[in-house]
């Protein structure tokens, strides 16, 4: 699972975000040596800590497929459409902190999925958003009907036994999410965690900046100097020369 720039090019080099960034996340499985297969997010939790089971904890991601961070009033988060290649499936969520947490940093944990390219988008196969402007869940591939179980809170399919219970995130603040408690379900997929990320304000950016640019003069002023300190050695060097 990587972090990408705007672009969607490649790995994004650093990990400091502003509140109103946009963190651009792509999931993808390697498919050398196997038959074609296509990934799925089937739930994500963003943490303070890198341990997926801790609090506070918040539900980006749930019920197989189901970008709940979408239905925030202040968020824009969705999957991006068309997908770039079956095996690789990007989303985008809103830069966030959580409520009443001085620490900048989170984590981001997601349960990832991969099946053969023939699936048939099903309610337990799925990547959708929610759209704003229609009040409704939009499947990034299939019918939009199979996301109606995100609104319900139970996708699982007649006879499953991958069952996932629903935990919708609390009230927040503006770019700040406050999460509920509890343990995580059992899931039979791996983990991926995508962190540390430094989430700051826009103070701390300003002052960052500044920083930055400090640090840029102050290396400016060594190299300056040091070239100044080599050009006297030399001419120092070819006086003594000259004089013997």
């Amino acid at each position: 699972m990587y972090n990408l720039p705007d672009d969607w090019s490649a790995p994004r080099k650093s990990s400091i975000f502003t509140l109103g960034d946009i963190f651009h996340i792509e999931a993808s499985v390697d498919t050398t040596n196997h038959v074609p297969m296509m990934i799925f997010v089937d739930c994500c939790v963003a943490t303070l800590s890198p341990d997926a089971t801790s609090s506070p904890r918040y539900e980006i991601i749930a019920q197989n497929g189901c970008l709940l961070d979408g239905k925030q009033e202040d968020s824009s988060s969705a999957f991006r459409s068309p997908k770039p290649t079956p095996d690789r499936l990007q989303f985008t969520i809103d830069a966030f902190r959580f409520v009443g947490s001085d620490n900048s940093m989170i984590y981001i944990t997601c349960n990832l999925r991969a099946v053969a390219e023939s699936q048939v988008p099903d309610p337990m196969n799925k990547a959708c958003s929610f759209s704003k402007s229609t009040n409704l869940w939009t499947a990034l591939e299939g019918n939009s009907a199979i996301c109606s179980c995100c609104e319900t809170g139970n996708c699982a399919t007649t006879g499953s036994s991958r069952i996932f219970n629903p935990r919708y995130p609390g009230q927040r603040g503006v770019g700040k999410r406050e999460a509920p408690s509890g343990p995580l379900s059992d899931q039979e997929h791996k983990w991926a965690t995508l962190g540390p990320l430094l989430v700051i304000g826009a103070e701390q950016s300003q002052a960052l900046a500044v920083t930055q640019e400090s640090t840029n003069v102050e290396l400016w002023v060594l190299v300056t100097l040091g070239i100044l300190s080599v050009a006297v050695i030399v001419v120092g060097a070819l006086v003594a020369f000259i004089m013997k």
